[in-house]
């Protein structure tokens, strides 16, 4: 039987078959039929496959980025970047096809890029309208444009090589499966910050230049770009961004109800029969965080149980080590599973003291407690007290070797 987890994963995974389907087969109207005319001609929409949300200057600024018919005898079709400013995110749409002269299709966009501005000064309003008026897809991506604007990646990410007009999408689905950065979608992420915790995590998009013979997309100028690895996460309180996890935060934030997240895990310091050898990776090839929630008198406790199976990938120099010191089997997995867990329970730790520093609890617990202790969790807040600041919280790793 499919677990949660996978059949969410099929899903999304179908929907993006779909998508391609359908842009496939706009493609190829849009070859065969370029001169139609009539309401219904394919070759008068406009079709986004990813938006750019920016606010300047107490104004928002919308960015598309569109699939659009070649022009010439060559045919196909090219990624042409739309923006318009406005007052809200209708009028910046409707500026859009006003300006265009198309009308706008949104149900393939498959990203929502946040910039960092419009972040920092609250995007729940905007997300809380994309969501409601059905304007786009409740699984559409919410992604963070960290320290740059929203526009400069929609553009940019028209630039890349362009085998596919979802490439952007397919970038961020390739993220949930991957350790470090934990893409969401846009109904989660508005879910979350009317949470109790009113917290939420979106994963970081950067684009850069790319070496000239990387096989990216090319600007007028020459340039070429290409997206760097997503691996470090945003966190968000009440819809404003509070911060940025390091790397190892994130890592430990991506073992959470991630279920097939896979990545190699670097263990800096792994140490055998007390030498310490330096570097070793393993893969992990599954993971989970168990959040289990109480108070315990009259204050809040949280225990958070990993799980997390790993392949061991370098082994050659633990070896080593075993056979001068004369170790079985067993005392090598043994070594490794105390390693990891070392290593894991402080990614997981990192996680949680980085988000709490910034008010912000990314494991639920304040939800749970609500959920599951109405009672106690409503005469303690009655009481005055915060829960992030009075909770104890343990964590436990399981490591499995395959």
């Amino acid at each position: 039987m499919k677990t949660k987890n996978a059949k969410k994963t099929a899903k999304k995974d179908l929907r993006l078959r779909i998508a391609a389907i359908v842009l496939t087969v706009l493609a190829i109207a849009m070859m065969m039929f370029p001169g139609v005319d009539g309401d219904g001609d394919i070759t008068d929409k406009l079709v986004a496959v990813a938006m750019g949300i920016d606010y300047t200057d107490g104004m928002l600024n919308v960015t598309i980025n569109s699939v659009l018919p070649k022009s010439g005898e060559e045919g196909g079709v090219e990624s042409v970047p739309v923006s318009q400013r406005g007052e809200s995110v209708e009028k910046c749409l409707d500026g859009i096809e006003k300006k265009t002269g198309r009308s706008l299709e949104l149900g393939l966009c498959g990203v929502i890029v946040v910039g960092d501005e419009l972040a920092r000064e609250g995007m729940l309003s905007v997300m809380s309208i994309l969501l409601s008026g059905a304007l786009v897809s409740p699984g559409v991506y919410v992604v963070q444009a960290y320290g740059d604007s929203a526009e400069n990646i929609i553009r940019t990410s028209s630039m890349f090589a362009f085998e596919s007009p979802t490439a952007l999408t397919q970038l961020v689905k390739s993220a949930e499966k991957s350790i470090g950065g934990c893409p969401v979608t846009l109904l989660k992420f508005v879910s979350d910050s009317y949470g109790k915790a009113e917290t939420a995590c979106a994963p970081i998009l950067s684009v850069k230049k790319a070496p000239a013979l990387s096989g990216s997309g090319e600007s007028s100028s020459g340039e070429k770009f290409q997206p760097d690895a997503i691996t470090n996460n945003a966190v968000y309180k009440g819809g404003v961004m509070a911060g940025r996890l390091s790397a190892a935060a994130s890592i430990g934030l991506s073992y959470y109800g991630s279920g097939d997240t896979k990545g190699m895990l670097i263990c800096p310091h792994f140490t055998i029969a007390g030498v310490d050898i330096g570097t070793v990776t393993a893969e992990s090839v599954g993971s989970d965080v168990k959040v289990e929630a109480v108070f315990r008198d009259g204050a809040p406790f949280a225990s958070l149980k990993v799980s997390v199976t790993i392949k061991s990938a370098d082994r050659e120099r633990v070896n080593a080590v075993a056979m001068r010191e004369n170790l079985s089997e067993a005392q090598i997995e043994e070594a490794f599973m105390k390693n990891y867990e070392e290593l894991i329970i402080s990614e997981v730790r990192q996680a949680y003291d980085e988000s709490r520093a910034m008010s912000c609890d990314v494991f639920d617990i304040e939800q749970k407690l609500y959920r599951f202790h109405t009672n106690e969790y409503k005469n303690f807040i009655k009481s005055g007290g915060k829960i992030l600041d009075e909770c104890r919280v343990e964590i436990s790793a399981k490591i499995k070797i395959l």
